[in-house]
């Protein structure tokens, strides 16, 4: 089963607006840039047939109940404490959510998306040190996207941006046409001042997807602060002529 964190949506990185992140000499330049990825638990793993089925129709409230019952009975099932993290976290008591999870690794379950769903959370509650740890965690038991995605947004709230890049490198070599990471990647250029290869990013992702609404505002976003710079005023990274940005 699969189930995303995001309440009622489908799962999908939701875009949202960072203001002055991109961090050009002529002040700051909001730009759109991905959401971390939704939650999410393991395909076959069930700990209760009755409780997991409240997870399955998104009974979220249901779910809560029935796993305090099986956990009332059983409460060193780790697999439990999971999902009743995963429970709270949908309906925003994210507080109970990060307990669960930490009772669930206390008690030995090591799958990544555990972490990756811990490192969510934290991330959410700002804790942005957490996050990482866990992300890094989840990173290394799996071969997949996701977490490598994750960690680098957290590395991007910590204004980290060299791990950030590193992270959403290794994150396109596994997934390269995901058009969320190459946006944030593009994102990560525009702070350090990278333009010309954020512009040249963000219209790549348009020549393959002239729909992409966060690559064409920000594409429209640097060009407008861009030309809206003065002349004698150079860009970091981007010793370019004007007319390169058109």
């Amino acid at each position: 089963m699969w189930f995303s964190r995001q309440r009622g949506e489908p799962r999908a990185l939701m875009p949202r607006l960072i203001a002055c992140a991109a961090l050009l000499l002529i002040g700051c330049v909001p730009v759109v840039a991905a959401e971390a990825a939704p939650k999410r638990q393991p395909e076959s793993a069930v700990c209760d047939p009755s409780a997991d089925y409240f997870l399955g129709t998104e009974d979220y409230h249901s779910a809560i109940r029935s796993h305090l019952a099986v956990l009332t009975h059983d409460p060193n099932n780790a697999l439990a404490h999971y999902h009743l993290g995963f429970a709270y976290g949908m309906v925003g008591q994210t507080g109970d959510e990060i307990r669960e999870y930490q009772q669930a690794v206390a008690l030995g379950l090591r799958v990544f998306d555990l972490f990756l769903n811990l490192g969510l959370a934290r991330f959410e509650s700002g804790d942005l040190i957490g996050a990482t740890e866990a992300l890094i965690t989840s990173s290394a038991l799996t071969s997949g996207p996701e977490p490598r995605f994750d960690l680098g947004l957290v590395y991007e709230r910590r204004g980290m941006l060299r791990e950030a890049e590193s992270e959403l490198l290794e994150a396109l070599a596994i997934a390269p046409d995901r058009s969320e990471y190459l946006n944030m990647l593009a994102v990560i250029a525009a702070e350090r001042g990278e333009i010309v290869r954020a512009r040249s990013i963000w219209t790549s992702i348009l020549s393959r997807d002239p729909q992409d609404e966060s690559a064409a505002a920000n594409l429209r976003l640097l060009e407008t602060a861009y030309l809206a710079t003065p002349k004698s005023v150079a860009l970091r990274g981007a010793p370019v002529a004007e007319a390169a940005l058109r």
